[in-house]
This record gives C-alpha cells, structure tokens and sequence, in this order.
C-alpha cells in the first residue's frame, strides 16, 4: 500500500512538472492531454498493483523507503543538474554547469555588469556574440576572481554546456 501511495504521489508531481513546462510554452491542450494520459496509466497501474500487492510479504513501510531510496539527498539537486560547487574554469567541453539564466540565486553582480558566483568565484560576463550558440553565451574567466579575457576564458552556453576553452 505505501508503494501506491509513493508512486501516486511521484505521478501527481510529474503531473505538476508536464504542466508548468506547458503552460509556460503556452500549450494548454497539451496538459489536458497529458493529464488524461496519466489518469489511464495511474488506472491501469492500479489494477496491476492490486494483483501483486495481494502476494506481497513486505510491510508498507518497507516499501516506501525502496521506492524513496532513489531520491536526491537536501543540497545535491535534480538529477540532471550540475552541483552548485561545480566551477566552469574547470569544466571539460561538453559538461554542465549552473550559469546566471538558469541560477540566477547562485551570482552576485560584480564590477562592470559581469555576475560573480557565490559559491565557486567564477567570474561571468555575458557574451555580445552567438557564434557557437544562437540562443545566447557566457564566457567565465579561468582564474578565480579574474574576468574573462579574448585569449584566456571558458565559452558557455545559454544552457549551461561548455562550448570551449581558450587559455
């Protein structure tokens, strides 16, 4: 019974989740649909659960903490979220790291408009071109507290991917 309960809980959120993201596409259609698509699954998943649930020997409260095991501890993030202590002057190309779009809450603003990251030192400025990505960029110096130069910075998408390194 604790398993349903968790799993019910995991799919309203995911519910919440598929509508925010709509909404803020602007597609209300698309969320009545998804919502629909969740209610016959979550249905479905009922009567399958009610079959194995009658041969379980397992106490409920077992069950939740197995299907809670998987969460993320207080501090860490979601799943596929770089680490708040995660420095883009260190960064490979190809990995992610938190920028200003996404995080704003983690910079501060520094000298000449540029953002400073509370937690790493890194020093951002915000890009004037789009050579690499067209939805915008970030260079972030290489050396702590220092600003990024023409010949020694890290080149960051709006996502937050390391595009290259120059140094």
């Amino acid at each position: 019974m604790g398993q349903v309960i968790a799993i019910e809980k995991a799919l309203e959120a995911l519910i919440w989740a598929v509508s925010a993201i709509t909404a803020a596409l602007g597609g209300a259609v698309v969320i009545e649909k998804a919502v629909d698509a969740a209610k016959e699954s979550e249905d479905e998943f009922d009567q399958e659960d009610t079959k194995a649930c009658a041969d379980c020997s397992t106490s409920s409260d077992k069950a939740a903490s197995t299907v809670y095991s998987n969460e993320s501890t207080e501090g860490e993030g979601e799943e596929n979220e770089p680490p708040k202590n995660k420095k883009a002057r260190t960064a490979k190309p190809g990995e992610k790291v938190r920028t200003p779009d996404s995080h704003p809450e983690d910079f501060k603003r520094g000298e000449k408009g540029k953002k400073v990251n509370v937690h790493t030192g890194d020093v951002w400025d915000k890009s004037h071109t789009t050579h690499n990505d067209p939805a915008g960029e970030w260079k972030v110096g290489t050396k702590k507290g220092k600003a990024p130069r023409k010949t020694d910075k890290v080149t960051i998408g709006k996502d937050g991917t390391v595009i290259k390194i120059d140094k």
